[in-house]
């Protein structure tokens, strides 16, 4: 099938901006009684609101057998700009600016195999002054976040984020990035996390939705993608009737498996110094199993 729209644009009744300038080709075609040579044809995709345009387009070649996947996104987002396009529930606000400039050209064969001079994908994302407001959770608040591209890694730098009462500084990498969204493959990296104060307690809640239960699978099925050394400071971290204070961590999260290589912190005026292993522990966050391991 073809879908097919040129020129067009988009506004909500009662809302001030529209989503103009949309020009837009969707092609799928098979050509055999199999889905072997199943694919789909995104090109171009072009739409601007308030006169800032998004570019872009996307192929995924023999989709069932040896998938071939490329595409590229171009353009800057600010999200006030999309507030005043789309209506939002009320209570909520949005700002800041997402800016992307990425291409990529693969084989899922070339990720399995970690033939990165094959495979294109580079480019760069920042987000910047982001700001997200909604009554029902806390404010969330990303100064500055920048992303590079490249087929060997993807680089976290100058990372701020500010989730309700805590404060979070990202930094590190992820080596074969593309392999998260391949079959059969993993992604290893290194990941350092810095907080003056980390209150998990406002994050949680006993309520979960249908979509929630899918989001669910979906992180599960990610943790079982990484193989990440991680290494992180928390001046305060409160969890539950839990209240540690000038931890240190290092260690490695693989396959839903943590690894502590070095725990240390105070509790209650006590301090304590810990190692062994968890496992299972996103299947304990997400699925309720019971947590394994030894330390």
């Amino acid at each position: 099938f073809n879908i097919d729209v040129n020129n067009a644009f988009l506004q909500y009744p009662d809302m001030p901006a529209a989503l103009e300038d949309v020009n837009l080709h969707i092609e799928s075609k098979n050509t055999g009684p199999k889905t072997t040579n199943q694919s789909l044809l995104i090109n171009p995709l072009h739409f601007a609101v308030n006169k800032k345009s998004i570019d872009g387009n996307l192929s995924i070649l023999q989709l069932e057998t040896d998938p071939h996947i490329s595409g590229k996104l171009k353009g800057d987002i600010l999200l006030e700009d999309f507030a005043k396009f789309m209506p939002l529930e009320p209570g909520v606000t949005l700002s800041g600016s997402i800016s992307n400039d990425i291409a990529f050209d693969f084989l899922q064969s070339q990720v399995q195999k970690n033939l990165y001079d094959e495979i294109k994908f580079e480019g760069k994302s920042n987000l910047s002054n982001i700001q997200y407001k909604d009554p029902t959770m806390p404010l969330v608040q990303i100064p500055t976040l920048d992303l590079s591209y490249s087929p060997k890694q993807i680089s976290i730098s100058d990372s701020k984020l500010l989730l309700g009462k805590s404060d979070l500084a990202i930094s590190g990498f992820l080596s074969n990035p593309l392999a998260l969204v391949v079959k059969n493959s993993e992604t290893s990296g290194k990941i350092k996390l810095t907080s003056n104060k980390m209150d998990i307690n406002e994050w949680t809640s006993s309520e979960e939705s249908e979509s929630e239960t899918a989001d669910n699978q979906s992180m599960l099925d990610l943790a079982h993608k990484l193989n990440i050394e991680i290494e992180s400071t928390f001046g305060e971290l409160n969890y539950d009737t839990y209240n540690l204070s000038n931890l240190t961590f290092n260690g490695k999260y693989a396959k839903d498996n943590l690894a502590m290589n070095q725990c240390q912190f105070q509790l209650n005026g006590d301090q304590l110094k810990l190692n062994g292993n968890i496992q299972d522990l996103m299947a304990y966050v997400y699925e309720n199993k019971t947590l394994s391991g030894a330390i």
